[in-house]
């Protein structure tokens, strides 16, 4: 290959002929990782109590994101190419009015990028590459009976809501994707 080096290990029946250039167009490298591995990790992070840094499993409650506690009820993790997909539903709670909880769902795209350790060397950051939130049929209903001002605040709260919410996700899976489970390098 002109512009990147390939290793194979332990594929005795593989081709490595077959191998051909997989690294984004405006990336400096790429991983390629067993797709099924990662999915694998990303439940078992959900599901890991929370003392050792998962979510302990869903529903989950965040405390106090810009103010509210969200409850995080479904989250599906699926691969795309240079990027983990995240689908899932949260409940701002008290997002209207003080005593009125939001539902929404989300999707959000995160990557893998290099960083400068403090310490040295490098190490592998999760980032959000995009998000999208859809309010409930409430929300919208609810927004509109008190007024397009408020449902600019709404919509705006459950969407920082929810970006934390995702970054936050993106922060525990993606450093679990990446360590080492033995020596827990990255």
């Amino acid at each position: 290959l002109a512009d990147a080096i390939a290793f194979c290990l332990t594929n005795p029946a593989g081709n490595t002929g077959a191998v051909v250039n997989f690294i984004p167009s405006g990336r400096s490298c790429a991983i390629a990782l067993d797709g099924e591995k990662v999915l694998q990790i990303i439940r078992q992070q959900i599901d890991k109590p929370e003392s050792e840094g998962g979510f302990g499993g869903l529903p989950h409650t965040f405390q106090n994101i810009d103010g509210h506690d969200a409850r995080l009820t479904r989250l599906e993790p699926s691969l795309r190419n240079g990027s983990i997909h995240l689908e899932g539903d949260v409940t701002v709670i008290d997002a209207i009015a003080g005593s009125i909880d939001v539902d929404a769902s989300f999707e959000a795209e995160v990557g893998l990028q290099w960083e400068d350790n403090p310490s040295g060397g490098q190490m592998i950051k999760p980032f959000v590459i995009s998000q999208d939130v859809d309010l409930s049929l409430l929300a919208w209903i609810v927004s509109f009976l008190l007024g397009f001002i408020t449902f600019g605040l709404v919509g705006g709260i459950v969407t920082l809501v929810v970006l934390a919410i995702v970054e936050g996700i993106a922060e525990k899976i993606g450093g679990a994707v990446i360590r080492d489970e033995v020596t827990g390098q990255i």
